[in-house]
C-alpha cells in the first residue's frame, strides 16, 4: 500500500492532483483498516498527503492532515515521530494564520528533533529553517518586536546543523 501513496504523490507532483489525491486518500484508508492509523505506513501516507496538500497552496486541508498527524505522533510509540511532524504542522498553521500555536508548535518541534538528532542533522536544519522563516514573515508582520534577532539566530542554528 505504500507503493500506492508514492505513485500518488507522484502522480499528483505530476499536474494530476485529483487522481492523485484519492490514490493517497485510498492508500491511508486501506492501511488504516488493516495495520492501524498509528502505523508508520499509514502515517508515511498521510505524510505525503500532507506535503502534497500543503505544495499546492491547501492549506486548510494540508492543516486536517497534519493535526491528525500530530494526534497519531502524541500517541506513537514511536520517539522519533514528534519533532518533525510538530515542526511541519507550525509551518502550516503559521501560514493559516495561527501564529501564536505556529510559534509553539515550531519550538516544541525543534526541540525535539535536537533532542532525538542531534545539533548536526538534516531533521534539526529543517526544523531550525522553518523557525528563521517563522520569524522572518513574523518581523515582516511587525518589524518591531525582534523577530529580526530571532530569524539571524535560527539561521545560524540552521547553518551549523549542516555541518
Amino acid at each position: 500500500m505504500n507503493t500506492l501513496a508514492t505513485l500518488g504523490a507522484i502522480v499528483y507532483a505530476r499536474g494530476r492532483a485529483a487522481e492523485g489525491e484519492k490514490m493517497m486518500r485510498e492508500a491511508i484508508e486501506v492501511q488504516t483498516r488493516v495495520v492501524g492509523a498509528s502505523h508508520p505506513a499509514a502515517m508515511n501516507a498521510m505524510t505525503l498527503l500532507m506535503a502534497a496538500l500543503w505544495n499546492s497552496d491547501r492549506d486548510q486541508d494540508a492543516l486536517a492532515v497534519s493535526t491528525q498527524l500530530v494526534e497519531l505522533t502524541g500517541a506513537s510509540k514511536d520517539p522519533l515521530s514528534p519533532g518533525p511532524t510538530l515542526s511541519v504542522h507550525g509551518a502550516i498553521l503559521d501560514d493559516v494564520g495561527r501564529h501564536a500555536e505556529a510559534l509553539a508548535a515550531l519550538q516544541e518541534g525543534y526541540a525535539s528533533v535536537a533532542r532525538t538528532f542531534g545539533p548536526v542533522h538534516p531533521q534539526t536544519r529543517a526544523a531550525a529553517e522553518r523557525l528563521a522563516e517563522y520569524h522572518a514573515k513574523a518581523h515582516a508582520r511587525d518589524p518591531g518586536i525582534g523577530h529580526d534577532r530571532e530569524q539571524a539566530k535560527w539561521r545560524e542554528v540552521a547553518e551549523k546543523a549542516k555541518r
